[in-house]
């Protein structure tokens, strides 16, 4: 309830964005002047029924008009709140006293109904349906409608800051160690004397980090794998260069085709008549190789990149693999199919970018 609460008081326009969001475009001048304002709209019947089954097992009575929709057969509707403000202070004074009035009087009913979202209830449905109600527009940072509620693509770290321009790392996704890397990842490459100055503090007092790098002496140049030994400082300094390099190759797809690839000299590739077929490849934040699964399209990227090569070329490559009529009629499917493969390749370190001219990236 403190969010309403802050809500409540507020004598201006104003705008809450939640700490897990980011942003690395300006918003929209709707955006920005809207006097209802929230991140996008929510469809999902069945989530917000089990809640509202919940209320009802507990005799708790919604109020008007959340009372009049949970009672029909109408797809129930919402908002997702993370991104939430706006200029229309009476009607947030309204709002914000439904909800702190329905808190205050089922307070001990509410602590007892088992669901982790209930709160989800007083502060998006209550919003979304009394403006509806009221016949108030609200704008939204994002203009497609969520029926997932596990947010898929919510945290495409790949596409930042190119193409992807919004992230919320909302739910279950701050405890992804896959998100978490990809986040850590962009704000050392965006931010870096605050993620260096992070690790600082955190090793000042004393606490143990998830990369094994940063846990040993600066000083010690390499350790013993058990397949050779390796200068992992100096891999972890080009695998940091070959980030920014990764950055800026599928930033610009007029000039994609003409990015130099060739297959990482550490990369291992593991030969087994059983799938699925794995590689082992060097991750320098936990100095040591670590395997990574890999289909018969990945090995024929890697034999063909061997040498260095454009995309251009490893295209005209794989299309002898193919019957030319069929060439010619997949070779823009082709084309994204390879252009994913020596995305999540590059970001795996199976694949090097060479000769790819470095700018800064945009920030957020």
């Amino acid at each position: 309830m403190n969010k309403i609460h802050t809500y409540s008081l507020q004598q201006e326009p104003f705008l809450h964005v939640d700490g897990d969001v980011f942003l690395w475009k300006e918003l929209r001048e709707e955006i920005q002047t809207a006097e209802l304002i929230a991140q996008n709209v929510e469809v999902n019947d069945g989530f917000y029924r089990s809640i509202l089954k919940g209320f009802q097992n507990h005799e708790i009575v919604l109020p008007e008009p959340i009372a009049e929709i949970s009672n029909t057969n109408k797809v129930i509707r919402s908002c997702n709140t993370g991104f939430f403000g706006g200029s229309d202070l009476a009607f947030f004074k309204d709002y914000t006293k439904l909800a702190m009035s329905f808190v205050e009087l089922y307070q001990e009913k509410l602590n007892n109904v088992i669901h982790k979202d209930v709160n989800m209830v007083f502060e998006q449905l209550f919003f979304y349906y009394l403006a509806e109600e009221r016949n108030k527009h609200i704008e939204y940072v994002l203009e497609d409608e969520i029926s997932d509620m596990t947010y898929p693509g919510i945290v495409n770290f790949l596409d930042v800051p190119h193409k992807t321009k919004f992230i919320h790392m909302l739910g279950s996704y701050k405890k992804s160690e896959e998100a978490c890397k990809m986040l850590a990842k962009r704000l050392r490459t965006d931010y870096p004397d605050y993620y260096y100055n992070t690790l600082e503090q955190l090793k000042k007092r004393d606490l143990k980090l998830h990369y094994t790098s940063y846990n040993n002496k600066p000083d010690i140049p390499s350790i013993k794998d058990e397949m050779n030994s390796y200068d992992w400082n100096k891999i972890y300094q080009e695998q940091h260069a070959q980030y920014h390099l990764y950055d800026q190759a599928f930033s610009n797809s007029s000039e994609f085709l003409e990015t130099n690839f060739v297959t990482n000299r550490l990369v291992y590739p593991e030969t087994t008549d059983t799938l699925p077929t794995y590689c082992s490849v060097p991750c320098s934040l936990e100095m040591k190789f670590k395997k990574r699964e890999t289909d018969e399209l990945d090995h024929l990227i890697m034999e063909l990149l061997k040498e260095v090569k454009s995309v251009a070329a490893l295209l005209e490559n794989l299309g002898n693999y193919f019957e030319p009529e069929d060439y010619a009629q997949e070779k823009d499917a082709l084309l994204e199919l390879v252009m994913l493969k020596l995305r999540k390749g590059c970001e795996d370190n199976m694949f090097l970018i060479i000769d790819k001219p470095y700018s800064p990236s945009m920030k957020p």
